[in-house]
């Protein structure tokens, strides 16, 4: 059996197509690529952009605090080292200053024993404790300003009392929780002694910081699907999470992996299925360092460049169709005038000399 040959049109259809193929995938495949890199590129990049607008946000919300808070211990310390200050001024004081915070939970001012007056003259009074002492917590409820005498007996207190005033400057203690009406609180006490002209400390004032206004703005910064925002403190614990009831434990191991690699530049690893970016935030003035951190599935991160491959496929796939019906068409006009001209030949050598031939009015080589 006589093996059927391609026909001429095919044959060009095919070879053409092959080639625009060929070109068309190089092309495609660069491109995808390229345009998969860089969508990449500006997904990591604003991914980290939104871990350093979290690590703003922390800080921001502390800053108010430690400001409150130096400011206070300066005037406290110079009213007393001036022989101005009374006690009902002191409280006035702190008071106004609770009144136009927004992230601040209370203040406590607590003085060394016979400071501002001699504490047997203010035994039973407000403000004072049982011997006397000047140590007052002020707090906001319903929109006012409440106050209570603090507990300076505690061993906690009486340890962070203790280290600002040895080290005369300010410092943020780790966060803790603490239960009010059924809620479970998470907050951290920036604290600043109150030092006379000589540099002695004679108090010490104590803010707490409200930190569920920071898991507000937080929730608010996040608009991954899959995104978990968090701040870790200098030793590890949960400031701020998504999941309430991790808030002041210890991170896991694998974080704590992470938050270690971090040096002047945020520190980026993949575990899993997701990526984590943490990067570590000074608190104000001090030596202390903590860490804003989030995490998102590598799925919903690279959907933009997944997304940017599939239209550049699906535009090749197009484009393709579009060039293989534009070849197919090249092709028959080429071939067609050949395949009859090759009829006419066979007519000729069979002695046909009364039809036409056409094409002769062309003036390529068919005409010729």
């Amino acid at each position: 059996m006589a093996k059927q040959k391609m026909k001429l049109s095919h044959r060009i259809v095919s070879a053409s197509a092959a080639v625009l193929l060929v070109a068309s995938s190089l092309v495609i495949s660069i491109g995808t690529y390229l345009s998969m890199q860089t969508a990449e590129q500006d997904s990591r990049a604003l991914f980290n952009s939104v871990a350093s607008g979290l690590a703003v946000t922390a800080q921001d919300l502390l800053k108010e605090s430690q400001v409150i808070s130096t400011t206070l211990a300066n005037t406290y310390g110079a009213e007393i080292d001036s022989g101005d200050a009374s006690r009902t001024n002191i409280a006035q004081m702190t008071e106004a200053a609770l009144r136009g915070t927004t992230d601040i939970l209370g203040i406590a001012v607590f003085l060394q024993p016979n400071v501002a007056g001699k504490d047997a003259d203010y035994i039973g009074k407000k403000y004072a404790s049982d011997t006397g002492q000047f140590v007052p917590y002020f707090y906001m409820e319903n929109g006012s300003v409440q106050s209570l005498t603090a507990d300076i007996g505690r061993a906690d207190v009486q340890r962070r009392m203790r280290r600002a005033m040895q080290q005369k400057s300010q410092f943020v203690t780790e966060p803790y929780t603490f239960d009010v009406e059924g809620k479970t609180i998470l907050s951290a006490s920036v604290l600043d002694p109150i030092l006379n002209a000589r540099g002695e400390p004679v108090g010490v004032v104590v803010i707490d910081v409200d930190f569920d206004k920071l898991q507000e703005k937080m929730g608010a910064a996040n608009f991954y699907d899959t995104g978990r925002l968090a701040v870790v403190s200098e030793d590890g614990l949960w400031v701020s999470h998504s999941d309430r009831s991790v808030l002041g434990e210890k991170v896991r191991p694998v974080i704590e992996s992470i938050m270690s690699g971090v040096r002047d530049k945020a520190n980026v690893q993949e575990v899993g299925d997701r990526l984590f970016i943490f990067e570590k935030f000074q608190l104000g003035t001090t030596d202390q360092y903590w860490f804003a951190g989030m995490s998102v599935t590598t799925e919903e991160l690279t959907a933009g460049a997944r997304n940017t491959r599939d239209m550049a496929l699906i535009a090749a796939v197009v484009s393709g169709l579009i060039g293989c019906i534009i070849l197919w068409f090249i092709g028959n006009s080429i071939a067609r005038p050949i395949v009859n001209l090759t009829y006419r030949m066979q007519s000729l050598a069979d002695g046909n000399v009364s039809d036409e031939v056409q094409y002769t009015g062309r003036s390529d080589e068919i005409g010729q």
